[in-house]
């Protein structure tokens, strides 16, 4: 019979089941509402672009579309579900246990069986016996989840009420009533529609100017070892397909380190920006002409952002801002680049930790875990913090010369920060070319280990 769980297992085990359970809900929200929403264009274009068409059509699109956007979210579910050590990191997390749910659940079984191991273990038990997982880690849908029951309404309003007639697109007017003639086809846009995704995909990730040299390098590799083995004449026997894969897998690899750095560096920044929704509570701060620029920034909505910033910079180069709206403005920006260095920074957090550290040691208790948690903290500013403060500074500059009432300088220092902005949105895309190189790779190894028989 097998042993029976400790109440550590199940603990970490109820935390990662909850974390997979919200995961899925709010993928779930996100797959159905797109899945609606293409749904509900296709609905309205449908009438606009066939000329009787079954009326099963439209049906069958919004099945199989919602069908697929089920199955998206169970997939997406599935390939990002956290691992049973990130379930023990949240609860050291979220219930302040300093780690020692993770160190335990990180002993090997040798370790466990020592007895340093058993005491971590009672220790951890002992910790994760008074709490409740998930008065935590809650399940409950986010305000995504109100998109879908939304646009299916929208679906119904128009399958009760849009019925326009087909428009005859590109065709002259039918004067002599013979009806409309047959559409000449372009073979030239022919062949343009026939010409591969994938392709314009590839050719998109290598015109974009902003990628970072790392991705270019990963990609080259890729590209190089693909071109190798394409004019390798003994390229399908079984020899070179193992190579193949051996040469692979160690670009995977850093692929895989490469996108995990990103995402971990992203999921810090947006982080931390989304506690700018402080500033709400900040008097008067929401009734000046940054509003957006700070609601954009804690939604992580780069592209409102740089929009923001350049409507508020054309304001300020063509001296649209009255006194009152430049002091306003002035106010809003310094508000922002002092929670935005505060975030970045996080000095609170970090002063706090030092002192339980020298308090630690000076009642002689083990200060090892609180010290690792310092490092960690400090590698996380590393990654994340460097884009913020510029942001900040430049956000500062921006206010210095509001003061002055030199417009010219403060567009050229909202110009500077739109730029910073851009490089954030180029850390996103970097991530979405190396996930999408990633698959590639994994497609191209896969397909060589089958035909070796790996």
């Amino acid at each position: 019979m097998a042993d029976k769980p400790s109440l550590l297992d199940r603990s970490v085990r109820s935390a990662r089941d909850r974390l997979v359970g919200q995961s899925l809900l709010n993928k779930l929200a996100v797959c159905l509402a797109v899945a609606l929403g293409t749904s509900l264009v296709w609905f309205v274009a449908q009438p606009l672009l066939l000329e009787g068409p079954p009326k099963w059509l439209r049906w069958a699109v919004l099945g199989g579309l919602s069908g697929l956007g089920l199955l998206a979210a169970v997939v997406w579910t599935r390939r990002t579900a956290p691992s049973r050590e990130f379930a023990a990191l949240e609860i050291d997390s979220r219930f302040d246990l300093r780690e020692r749910v993770t160190t335990a659940v990180a002993l090997t079984p040798d370790l466990r069986q020592t007895s340093a191991g058993q005491a971590l273990l009672a220790d951890a038990e002992t910790r994760v016996k008074p709490i409740a997982v998930g008065e935590k880690f809650p399940v409950k849908p986010r305000w995504t989840a109100a998109l879908a029951p939304a646009f299916a309404v929208a679906l119904v309003a128009v399958v009760l009420w849009w019925n326009p007639s087909a428009i005859a697109w590109g065709q002259d007017a039918d004067p002599d009533g013979k009806g409309p003639e047959t559409a000449k086809v372009n073979p030239n846009t022919l062949q343009k529609q026939k010409a591969d995704p994938k392709a314009k995909q590839k050719d998109a990730l290598e015109q974009r100017n902003n990628k970072s040299e790392t991705l270019k390098e990963l990609e080259r590799e890729l590209a190089d070892l693909n071109e190798k083995y394409q004019k390798d004449p003994f390229q399908d026997t079984p020899e070179r397909t193992k190579e193949k894969v051996a040469e692979l897998t160690p670009l995977e690899d850093k692929l895989k380190k490469f996108n995990e750095e990103k995402e971990q560096k992203l999921q810090q920044l947006a982080d931390k920006l989304s506690q700018l929704e402080k500033l709400n509570k900040e008097q008067g701060f929401d009734e000046g002409p940054a509003d957006g620029l700070k609601e954009a920034l804690q939604k992580g909505d780069l592209k409102k952002a740089e929009e923001e910033v350049d409507e508020l910079k054309k304001k300020a180069k063509d001296k649209k801002l009255d006194k009152e709206d430049a002091q306003k403005l002035s106010k809003q920006l310094d508000k922002m680049k002092d929670e935005i260095e505060r975030l970045a920074r996080d000095k609170e957090r970090k002063e706090k930790l030092k002192k339980d550290i020298e308090k630690a040691k000076q009642e002689g208790k083990d200060a090892e875990s609180l010290e690792r948690e310092l490092e960690k903290m400090e590698q996380e500013q590393k990654q994340s913090a460097e884009l913020m403060e510029k942001l900040a500074q430049q956000m500062g500059a921006a206010k210095d010369a509001l003061d002055k009432d030199d417009m010219e300088q403060v567009a050229e220092e909202l110009a500077k920060a739109g730029k910073t902005l851009e490089q954030i949105e180029a850390e996103v895309e970097d991530l979405k070319d190396g996930e999408a190189t990633l698959q590639r790779l994994k497609e191209a190894r896969q397909k060589a280990a089958e035909a070796c028989g790996l």
